[in-house]
C-alpha cells in the first residue's frame, strides 16, 4: 500500500471515529434527556452507620429508571408524573396510570398507592449485598420518601455502645425499667434482637419488612418486669394488635382476646411477643436472649408441663412452643394459633389492654451523634 493509500485509509478511519463519537454523544444526550424526566435521588436524614449509608447510595446508582422490564411501565409513569407535577399530584393520579407488576399480580387503582411506596425500596435493597444488610440491619434502616419532585432516602438507627459482654443496643428515647427498686436503661444484645426478628418476621432485611422491625426497636418504650424460672430477671415485650384490618387484630384482638371483653378506658390492645432474659450491665438491663411464650423458663412452659393434657398433645405442643424456627409470618398464614389461645384461656394472658404509652411517634435527638 502506497503513502497516498495509507493516508486515505487513515482519513477514512478518522471520519468513522468522528461519526462514532458523534453517534455516542447523541445517544448519551438522548438517554440523559430521558433520565431528566425522572426524579432526582437525594439524601435526607443520615442518622445511620456511614458504611450502611454508602452501600445504599451505591445501590441507588445501579437502578436504571429507563429499564421498563425491572420497574414496569406503571411505576415509570408514576415517577415521570412526580418529576413533572410533584408527587402529591402523582399519588392522586395513580388511578389513571398503567398497572404496577407486584409479584404475580398486576395492580391498578388504590392498591397501587401502597405498592408504589415499596417498589423503589425493594429494588434498592436488592442491590445492597446481603452480607451488608445482615451486618447493619435492623440496627439501621432506610426509608424511601417521595417529597416534592424528588425521591428522598432517609436513614435512621438505634443506638449502641460497647459493654462487658458485647455491644448493647438501645432505643434513642432511652426507656427505663425498674428491678429491685433501681432504675435501668433497657438494652438488647445482638443475639436477642436476632431472635426477636426471627419471631416477628425473618424477612427483616427486605424492604417490605425492615421498616416495621426497625421501628419496633426504635420506638418501643414499654417493658414489663418479670421473674422467669430460676429467679432469672426478665421483661415482657408487647406489640400492637388494635388496628382493624390487620392480621394481628383478627388473631389476637378478635379470636384470642375477644372484642366483647374489651373494657372502655382501660387502654389499647397489645399482644405478648415474648420474654427477654436480662443481665445487668452497668446502667443497662440488657436482654441477653429472647424466649417466646411456651419456651423453656417461661410461665407458659410451666403451664404446659404441669397441665393434664393428653401425653401426645402435650409433647406436640411442647415441640411447637420450643421450635426456634416458629415465626408469626409463617404461622399466622396457616392460622396456627391454637397454643397461644390455650395459654390465654388457661391463666396466662397473651393479649391485654395497656394504658401506658407502648410506642412513641417522635424520637428525641441525641446531641452526641
Amino acid at each position: 500500500m502506497g503513502n497516498d493509500e495509507r493516508k486515505q485509509a487513515k482519513r477514512k478511519q478518522r471520519e468513522r471515529d468522528i461519526q462514532h463519537r458523534k453517534h455516542s454523544e447523541q445517544q448519551r444526550a438522548l438517554r440523559q434527556a430521558k433520565l431528566d424526566e425522572y426524579p432526582t435521588i437525594r439524601l435526607g436524614d443520615q442518622d445511620a452507620d456511614p458504611e450502611f449509608i454508602k452501600a445504599v447510595v451505591e445501590a441507588a446508582k445501579k437502578i436504571d429508571f429507563l429499564d421498563e422490564d425491572t420497574l414496569g411501565a406503571g411505576y415509570q409513569a408514576f415517577l415521570r408524573c412526580g418529576k413533572e407535577f410533584g408527587f402529591s399530584y402523582a399519588f392522586n393520579s395513580l388511578r389513571n396510570l398503567p398497572g404496577i407488576n407486584h409479584g404475580n399480580t398486576r395492580l391498578t387503582g388504590m392498591p397501587m398507592l401502597a405498592v408504589a411506596n415499596l417498589t423503589y425500596g425493594g429494588l434498592l435493597l436488592q442491590q445492597v449485598p446481603e452480607n451488608i444488610r445482615r451486618r447493619y440491619m435492623p440496627f439501621n434502616d432506610v426509608t424511601v420518601c417521595y417529597e416534592g419532585r424528588d425521591i428522598v432516602l432517609r436513614f435512621t438507627s438505634i443506638r449502641s455502645q460497647s459493654g462487658p459482654n458485647g455491644r448493647i443496643y438501645y432505643n434513642p428515647a432511652e426507656p427505663k425499667i425498674i428491678f429491685d427498686g433501681k432504675e435501668y436503661k433497657v438494652g438488647f444484645s445482638g443475639h436477642s434482637i436476632e431472635r426477636i426478628c426471627q419471631r416477628l418476621n425473618p424477612r427483616y432485611i427486605e424492604y417490605g419488612s425492615c421498616g416495621d422491625i426497625h421501628a419496633y426497636f426504635r420506638t418501643c418504650v414499654y417493658f414489663e418486669p418479670v421473674l422467669l424460672h430460676g429467679d432469672q430477671l426478665g421483661f415482657v415485650i408487647y406489640n400492637m394488635c388494635f388496628n382493624p384490618g390487620f392480621v394481628h387484630h383478627r388473631i389476637y384482638a378478635q379470636e384470642i382476646f375477644g372484642l366483647e371483653n374489651e373494657v372502655p378506658g382501660m387502654g389499647k390492645l397489645y399482644y405478648k411477643v415474648g420474654y427477654c432474659a436480662v443481665v445487668i450491665e452497668g446502667e443497662f438491663a440488657k436482654a441477653k436472649t429472647f424466649l417466646p411464650p411456651g419456651y423453656r423458663s417461661t410461665p407458659e412452659y410451666g403451664l404446659l408441663i404441669n397441665s393434664d393434657l393428653p401425653k401426645d398433645k402435650k409433647e406436640e405442643w411442647i415441640a411447637k412452643a420450643t421450635d426456634e424456627s416458629w415465626s408469626e409470618l409463617s404461622n399466622f398464614m396457616r392460622d396456627d394459633t391454637e397454643i397461644i389461645k390455650w395459654f390465654h384461656q388457661n391463666g396466662i394472658p397473651q393479649v391485654k389492654q395497656i394504658k401506658e404509652t407502648v410506642f412513641i411517634d417522635k424520637i428525641p435527638v441525641n446531641p452526641s451523634r
